[in-house]
C-alpha cells in the first residue's frame, strides 16, 4: 500500500497529509484509535510537583508494585477529591499527608476524598499503594525482559497517576529488582545497591520534570555500554546475544554523534538528564518507540540508524513538545521529526513495519519529504524551529508552527512547494508482450522470425535488431512486427553460426524466446559473452527430445567457469536426466558449491528423482544447514516432490531442533500438514505457539492450527488460554478461532475475556 500512495504524492504538503489520510483509510488492519486520544481541556484543578517512588519489579511473574508519594497542592480553591488513574491495578492503601483515607475505584479512576480542603499554598503528600500485572501497561518477551509499554494511556495500567501529556513532575525512583538484572528508568541513575543474593535496589533522579506520558522503565539481561556527551550519559543496553560487540558500539556512536548533531540543529541541549538506547528484539505492537530520555530500537524493523535518530528527535517532537490526539502523534509528529533530521543532515531510510503500525506508515511516507525543499522554506524552518523549540515546552499543537511560518512567508503551510519529491524506483517485472521464435532456411540463407502476441495490446507496432553472428563478424538488421501473429524473413549470411537480438523500440525483458534451431543454440555456448552463453543453456531446455544433446552438455558444463551459465546448463541437463537412475551425481556434487546459484540449479535438479534414498537425505541435509532462504525453499520444494508424508515429518522434527526461530519448519509444516492424518504437524505447530519463540514465528504457528483445526473445543480452551498472553498480535489472532465455535458460544467467550482487555486494537477485534 505504501508504494501506492508514494506514486500519489506530488509537490505540496497538503497531498502528503492527504495521502496519509487514504493510506490509513484503506488499511483494514488500522482500526479507529480515537480511545487513545487525550483529552484538550481535563479537569486537573491540582497541581503535581514531584513524585517519589518506590517500586519492585518482578519479570518472572510480570508484577509491579509500590508506594507512588506525589507532592501535590490545589490550582483551584475548594478541592476536596483528587482523581488519578489506574487501569487494572490493585490499590491496597491511599495516605494524605501520611494519614490513611477511603478511596474507591470506578472503571480506571482511583478517587480519594479528602476530610479538608486541599491547600493552594503548600503542597501536602498524597501517597498510593499499589500492585498490578496488566499485560497492556507492561510487556515480557522471551528473554524474559520487562518493560513499560509506550502505547498511549498505558502509563495508568502500571502506575497509579494522573495520566496526561499536561502532567509533569520531577522524580526520585527507587526500583528493586533481581539481582542479575539491570533496569532502566527515567533520569539519571545515582546509585546501584545490593539488598541480598537476591535482589538489589537501583535509584533514579529527574530534575527536570518529566512527563507522565514518557514515563517507563526496562528490566532485563542486558549487556550495556555507556559514553559522556557534554553533562549527559548516554547507555546503549541490549539483550545478551541479540547484537555483536560491533554493533552495539557502532549504535553507541551513533547515538552520541547524532545527539551533537540535533543540537547544533536545534540549538538547544537534549531536553533530559540522561540518554538510554534499549535494543530489543520486538517492540510487542507499540505504536512509538520513545519514552523522556529513553529510546526502543526493534531489531526486526531494520534500520537500526535511522530508529535511533528518530528516536532522538522524538526527545524533543513527542516528549519535550507533545500533543494530545494519536493521530497527530502519527501525522505532525512524524512530520516535524522528518523535517529536523532532514534538517541535521541525516540520510534516514523507511523503517520495516511489519505489524502495519500507523506512526511507522506515516514516517516511511513523509519519509525524504524534505530533501528538495525550495530554499527560502528551508531557509525559514532553520531559523524559526531552534526558536520555537525554546519558547514552548508540554503540550502543543502543530498550528504553533504552522502559523508562525504562515506569518513569516504569506503561504499556509499546506500549500508550501517542496519541490519534485524523490520516490525509491519500484523493480517491477515489465509485461511480456511478444514470444519469439526462430526457424533457419537453410536454402535460402534466411532466419524465419515468428512473432507470437502474449497480450491482447498487439496493435502497436513493434522493433528489434536481429544480430546474426558468425566468425568474429556481426551483421544487425532491425526487424518490425505487429499484430497477434507475425512471420518475418531475414536474410543472413552463410557464415551465420548463431543470432541474437538486441533492443530497438522493443526492450528485451519485454520478450520471451522461445524455440531456437538447436545448431544456434549449440554454437551459441562457445561465445565469449556470458549473457548469450546463459541464454542458450537456457533455450536448450525446449530440445530434450534430442538425445544427442545429452553427451554435449556434459562436455560444455566440465569447462564452463561462469556460475551463471553453469547453473543454467545445469537446470537444463535436469531436464533431460529428468530423474534417470544413475544421473544424480551429476546434481549432488554441487550442493557443496560455493556459488549459491549453482546449489540453486543443482537443488531444481533433485525434484525429478523420486525414490532415491541418498537425494532424500541430501536435500534434508541441506535443509536444515543452510542459511540461504532461498536455497532452503527450493531443497524443501523439490524434497516434497520426491518425500512421502512420513518423511516430511521427521524432517520437519530434525528441522525444529536446528532453527530457533521456527521458520524452516513451520514452511515445512505448511506444505504437509493438510494431508498428516499422524496429527504430528498440529502437535509440532502448537510447540511453536509458545513465547519461547519470537512472535512472528508464533503468528505462523497460530495460523496453520487456524487452517487445520475446526474443532470448537480446542479452539474455545486455545481462546481463553492466549487471552493472558503478554503479546497482543497473539491475543488478536486467536480470536479468528471463535468462527469455529456457535455463534453464542463465542459471544459468551468474547465478552469473558474482554473484561481483562484494554488494547483498543483487540477490543475491535472481539466486536
Amino acid at each position: 500500500m505504501k508504494d501506492r500512495t508514494r506514486k500519489m504524492i506530488k509537490t505540496r504538503f497538503s497531498a502528503l497529509f492527504s495521502i496519509f489520510i487514504i493510506a490509513v483509510s484503506l488499511n483494514r488492519n488500522c482500526p479507529d484509535l480515537s480511545v487513545w486520544d487525550y483529552s484538550n481541556q481535563p479537569f486537573l484543578p491540582y497541581n503535581f510537583s514531584h513524585l517519589n517512588l518506590d517500586m519492585t519489579i518482578d519479570p518472572a511473574n510480570g508484577t509491579v508494585k509500590g508506594v507512588a508519594a506525589y507532592s501535590i497542592k490545589a490550582r483551584v480553591p475548594g478541592q476536596t477529591q483528587v482523581k488519578l488513574h489506574a487501569a487494572a491495578l490493585e490499590i491496597d492503601a491511599v495516605t494524605f499527608d501520611r494519614v490513611s483515607k477511603e478511596f474507591r475505584v470506578f472503571d480506571d479512576s482511583l478517587i480519594i476524598d479528602l476530610a479538608d480542603t486541599l491547600t493552594m499554598t503548600s503542597e501536602s503528600e498524597l501517597a498510593i499503594t499499589w500492585q498490578g500485572n496488566s499485560i497492556y501497561g507492561t510487556h515480557k518477551d522471551r528473554f524474559g525482559t520487562m518493560w513499560a509499554s509506550l502505547n498511549p494511556k498505558s502509563v495508568r495500567h502500571w502506575l497509579p497517576t494522573y495520566d496526561h501529556p499536561l502532567v509533569s513532575f520531577s522524580m526520585d525512583a527507587e526500583i528493586t529488582v533481581p539481582a542479575q538484572f539491570e533496569v532502566i528508568s527515567n533520569g539519571l541513575e545515582v546509585s546501584d545497591k545490593v539488598l541480598s543474593a537476591e535482589y538489589k535496589k537501583v535509584t533514579f533522579a529527574a530534575d527536570t520534570p518529566v512527563p507522565v506520558t514518557g514515563l517507563n522503565f526496562a528490566v532485563g539481561e542486558f549487556e550495556y555500554m555507556n559514553a559522556q556527551s557534554g553533562i549527559h550519559k548516554v547507555q546503549v543496553l541490549a539483550q545478551k546475544g541479540l547484537i555483536s560487540a560491533e554493533q552495539h558500539q557502532e549504535l553507541l556512536n551513533i547515538a552520541v554523534s547524532s545527539k551533537r548533531a540535533l543540537e547544533n540543529t536545534l540549538q538547544f541541549e537534549y531536553p533530559w538528564e540522561s540518554l538510554y538506547v534499549v535494543v530489543i528484539e520486538d517492540d510487542y505492537w507499540d505504536v512509538k518507540n520513545d519514552a523522556a530520555g529513553i529510546i526502543y530500537i526493534s531489531q526486526n524493523k531494520g534500520s537500526w540508524a535511522t530508529q535511533l535518530q528518530r528516536g532522538l528527535a522524538a526527545q524533543w517532537f513527542g516528549q519535550y513538545q507533545r500533543v494530545h490526539k494519536f493521530e497527530k502523534v502519527a501525522i505532525e509528529m512524524e512530520l516535524m521529526k522528518n523535517i529536523v533530521l532532514e534538517l541535521a543532515g541525516f540520510e534516514s531510510t523507511e523503517i520495516l513495519n511489519p505489524d502495519q503500525t500507523t506512526s511507522l506508515e506515516a514516517w516511511n511516507i513523509f519519509s525524504g519529504c524534505c530533501d528538495n525543499t525550495n530554499t527560502f522554506y528551508k531557509q525559514v524552518l532553520e531559523e524559526s524551529i531552534p526558536e520555537l523549540i525554546k519558547q514552548r515546552k508540554g503540550a502543543i499543537s502543530f498550528s504553533y508552527y504552522s502559523d508562525y511560518w504562515y506569518e513569516k512567508t504569506g503561504i499556509s503551510f499546506e500549500d508550501w512547494d517542496f519541490g519534485d519529491i524523490d520516490e525509491e524506483s519500484e523493480l517491477q517485472e515489465p509485461e511480456v508482450l511478444y514470444q519469439i521464435d526462430v526457424q533457419h532456411d537453410e536454402v535460402g540463407s534466411k532466419a524465419v522470425v515468428i512473432a507470437h502476441s502474449k497480450t491482447e495490446k498487439n496493435d502497436e507496432l513493434q522493433s528489434l535488431w536481429l544480430v546474426s553472428r558468425g566468425f568474429g563478424n556481426a551483421d544487425s538488421t532491425e526487424i518490425t512486427f505487429t499484430g497477434a501473429f507475425d512471420t518475418l524473413l531475414v536474410e543472413i549470411p552463410n557464415t551465420t553460426e548463431y543470432v541474437t537480438f538486441r533492443e530497438a523500440s522493443t526492450q528485451l525483458n519485454q520478450i520471451e524466446f522461445g524455440t531456437f534451431p538447436v545448431f544456434f543454440l549449440t554454437a551459441q555456448l562457445g561465445s565469449s559473452n556470458i549473457q548469450h552463453r546463459k541464454l542458450a543453456a537456457k533455450l536448450l531446455k525446449k530440445h530434450i527430445a534430442n538425445p544427442d544433446l545429452q553427451l554435449a552438455l556434459r562436455d560444455v558444463l566440465e569447462m564452463e567457469q561462469d556460475p551463471g551459465v553453469k547453473a543454467e546448463l545445469l537446470i537444463t541437463m535436469g531436464a533431460f536426466t529428468n530423474g534417470a537412475a544413475g544421473t544424480e551425481q551429476l546434481f549432488l556434487s554441487e550442493l557443496n558449491n560455493e556459488s549459491e546459484e549453482i546449489q540453486r540449479a543443482a537443488l531444481t535438479a533433485l525434484g525429478s528423482y523420486k525414490g532415491d534414498e541418498a537425494v532424500t537425505s541430501s536435500l534434508r541435509s541441506l535443509m536444515a544447514r543452510t542459511e540461504s532462504e532461498e536455497a532452503f525453499i527450493i531443497a524443501m520444494e523439490s524434497f516434497l516432490n520426491i518425500a512421502d508424508i512420513e518423511a516430511g515429518i521427521i524432517a520437519a522434527q530434525r528441522l525444529m531442533n536446528t532453527d530457533t526461530t521456527g521458520y524452516k519448519p513451520l514452511q515445512l509444516l505448511e506444505r504437509i500438514a493438510s494431508d498428516d492424518t499422524t496429527n504430528q504437524s498440529r502437535i509440532f505447530a502448537e510447540e511453536f505457539t509458545s513465547i519461547k519463540h519470537p512472535v512472528h514465528t508464533r503468528l505462523k504457528a497460530l495460523n496453520l492450527l487456524l487452517e487445520t483445526i475446526t474443532d470448537a473445543q480446542y479452539w474455545s480452551a486455545l481462546v481463553v488460554e492466549l487471552s493472558n498472553d503478554f503479546d497482543p498480535r497473539m491475543r488478536v489472532k486467536v480470536l479468528e478461532g471463535l468462527k469455529f465455535l456457535p455463534e453464542t458460544d463465542a459471544a459468551n467467550i468474547a465478552e469473558a475475556t474482554g473484561l481483562s482487555e484494554f488494547d483498543p486494537r483487540v477490543i475491535v477485534a472481539m466486536e
